[in-house]
């Protein structure tokens, strides 16, 4: 398949090749027209070869590069976690709790919040995520938006806490 251009990657299984590996990535992280962001979720058991042989490079080869998020999943749960990303979900939710928000609101957050939790969005600036908000094309493009304001500014130790 010949796909020459991508803002999204999902990659499920490895290769061994490095020029596979750095065209995979070129595609997706390649500058293309008014693309603003790119994602590559790579998935992979772990205890396994590939994360022993590959994913260890890639790790320390990107280290302060591109973000990599580690996700887990609770089989009690069945749920993807974060351990980092649920504290913060945890002191925005508490924060909407002592400011005696609706519950149709909270309940909004917490949709955003899981939803956010596969992306980088958490990572970005309080001031990127307000330029997103002012630019949203919808209402719950601007509440998911809000949410991932509400978790830097948690990051930050901003909420009043």
């Amino acid at each position: 398949m010949n796909v020459p251009a991508t803002d999204i990657g999902i990659i499920a299984s490895s290769t061994g090749s490095n020029r596979q590996r750095i065209q995979r990535l070129g595609r997706i992280l390649r500058h293309a027209g008014n693309k603003h962001t790119a994602r590559l979720y790579y998935l992979y058991i772990g205890s396994s070869n590939e994360e022993q042989d590959l994913l260890a490079d890639i790790s320390r080869d990107l280290a302060g590069v591109i973000p990599i998020l580690d996700l887990e999943y609770d089989q009690d749960s069945q749920r993807l976690i974060h351990p980092a990303y649920q504290v913060l979900a945890e002191r925005v939710l508490a924060y909407t709790q002592r400011k005696g928000w609706r519950s149709e609101i909270m309940a909004e957050i917490q949709r955003n919040l899981e939803r956010g939790k596969l992306s980088c969005d958490w990572w970005l600036s309080e001031q990127n995520c307000r330029l997103q908000i002012q630019s949203a094309s919808s209402r719950s493009e601007r509440n998911y938006w809000v949410s991932m304001r509400l978790l830097v500014l948690a990051s930050l130790g901003r909420l009043g806490e």
